[in-house]
C-alpha cells in the first residue's frame, strides 16, 4: 500500500558554502533526449517508440514490472547496447542513431549498476579516481578528496570494497560515476539490495548529491513508492512501451489506464456493462463514455472508500465485513457484497466497533473513481 503522500520528497535546496558548491558543475542546457527508440533482441522487440526528455537537475524515473524494457533503455542510452533505431542526444549532441555511435566513455554519461561493480583490488580512493586518468595527479587527488568529503566517507579512502557496508559501497559507486562530471547519470535499481531503513536514507543522500551536480538523472525502478518519492516525473513502461508519462501526482490521481491505476497500489475493480453512458453499481452510477453493452471496469482505491454503520440491518444495500486488520491509526477491511465476486478492500480510520460480521455502508466519491475498458 503506497504511503507516498505523507512522505517528505527530496528537494532541490542548497546549503550555502557547503562542499556541494565546490564540486557542483555548471548546468548545461539540453540534458538528455531520447527520440523514438526501437530495439530488438532477435525477433523480440523490447523497446517500441520510447521517447522522453530529462533536463539538468531533474530526476526521471523509468518505472515498470520486470521485463518492461527499463534496463535495456538505460543500456542503449549509455552506449553499452548499440542503438538500432531512433536517436539519443546528450547535452545537445547526438550520441547515438541508426548510423551514429559514440562509445560509452565519450558520451558524458555516468552509469551506476545495481551490483555497484566496484574493483575489489582497488581502494576506495582508487575506485573513485578510476575514470580520471586524463587529469593530472594533483587534480585527480583534489577531486577525489572533495567527493569523499561530500559523501562523508573520507576516512575510508584506503579501505577495500569487501570491508565496506552496503551503504558505503553504494556511495563509492556513485562517486566513481560522478567523478568525471557527466552530463547525465543513469542508475539501474541502485537501492534494491539495501535494507529498508538504509535504502530510505541512501536514496535521499544520493539524489541530493546528484541534484547539486546539476546532472540529468534517469533512475530505473520497479518500486512505485520509490519512484513517487524520488521522481520529478515518471515514465511508466510495460512490454517495451511507454504507458503514461507525468508527475507522480498526475499518474496517481489521473491514471490513463487500468494498468497505471493498479500499478500504484491495491485497487478495487468492479466490471459491468456500460448503458446510456453510465456504469451502474451498488455504489451508484458513474460516467462511462463507451457504447452500450461495452464491458468496462470501475476502479477505486481502498483509501478512497468511506464506511458507515447503518441504523438497521434492513438497509437494502449493506456490505459485510469479513476481516479487520489494524494498521495503527487506520484499519484494513475486507468486505463482501451481494453480486460482487471479489472482496472489496477499504482503508479507514481505526473503528473499534467494526469487527468481522459487521454490516456497513460503503460510499465512494465519483471524482475518485476511474472507468476504463475492461481487460
Amino acid at each position: 500500500m503506497l504511503k507516498h503522500l505523507s512522505l517528505k520528497r527530496v528537494t532541490k535546496r542548497t546549503s550555502k558554502g557547503s562542499d556541494l558548491d565546490h564540486v557542483s558543475r555548471v548546468a548545461k542546457a539540453s540534458g538528455l533526449i531520447s527520440r523514438s527508440i526501437h530495439h530488438k533482441f532477435g525477433n523480440n522487440e523490447v523497446l517500441t517508440d520510447v521517447s522522453f526528455e530529462v533536463k539538468p537537475g531533474e530526476v526521471l524515473c523509468l518505472l515498470g514490472p520486470s521485463g518492461s524494457g527499463k534496463s535495456t533503455c538505460l543500456r542503449v542510452i549509455s552506449g553499452v547496447e548499440r542503438l538500432q533505431e531512433g536517436e539519443v542526444s546528450v547535452d545537445g549532441n547526438i550520441v547515438a542513431s541508426s548510423e551514429h555511435h559514440i562509445p560509452p566513455e565519450k558520451r558524458g554519461v555516468g552509469l551506476m549498476f545495481q551490483d555497484y561493480a566496484l574493483f575489489p583490488h582497488l581502494t576506495v580512493s582508487q575506485n573513485v579516481a578510476y575514470g580520471l586518468k586524463k587529469f593530472s595527479s594533483l587534480e585527480r587527488n583534489k577531486r577525489v578528496e572533495r567527493l569523499l568529503n561530500l559523501a562523508n566517507i573520507n576516512t575510508l579512502s584506503d579501505c577495500y570494497p569487501h570491508t565496506l557496508s552496503g551503504g558505503e559501497q553504494q556511495r563509492v559507486a556513485l562517486l566513481r560515476a560522478l567523478a568525471p562530471e557527466p552530463t547525465v547519470m543513469l542508475l539501474d535499481e541502485p537501492f534494491s539490495s539495501l535494507d529498508f531503513r538504509l535504502r530510505s536514507r541512501m536514496r535521499e543522500d544520493t539524489i541530493k548529491i546528484l541534484r547539486h551536480h546539476k546532472v540529468a538523472i534517469v533512475l530505473v525502478t520497479h518500486d512505485a513508492e520509490e519512484a513517487m518519492f524520488i521522481g520529478d516525473r515518471i515514465v511508466l513502461m510495460d512490454r517495451g512501451k511507454i504507458i503514461q508519462t507525468g508527475t507522480p501526482e498526475n499518474l496517481y490521481y489521473s491514471p490513463n489506464s487500468e494498468f497505471t491505476a493498479s500499478f500504484f497500489g491495491d485497487v478495487n475493480i468492479i466490471r459491468e456493462k456500460c448503458k446510456n453512458g453510465l456504469i451502474s453499481t451498488f455504489l451508484g452510477d458513474f460516467n462511462a463514455k463507451f457504447p452500450n453493452g461495452h464491458k468496462v471496469s470501475l476502479i477505486f482505491r481502498p483509501e478512497d472508500i468511506k464506511i458507515s454503520i447503518p441504523n438497521t440491518t434492513d438497509f437494502p444495500s449493506f456490505s459485510t465485513v469479513t476481516e479487520v486488520r489494524s494498521m495503527g491509526r487506520k484499519s484494513l477491511l475486507k468486505l463482501t457484497h451481494e453480486g460482487i465476486k471479489e472482496p472489496i478492500l477499504a482503508i479507514v480510520e481505526e473503528l473499534k466497533n467494526i469487527k468481522p460480521g459487521s454490516k456497513v455502508l460503503i460510499q465512494l466519491d465519483p471524482s475518485r473513481a476511474f472507468v476504463f475498458p475492461a481487460k
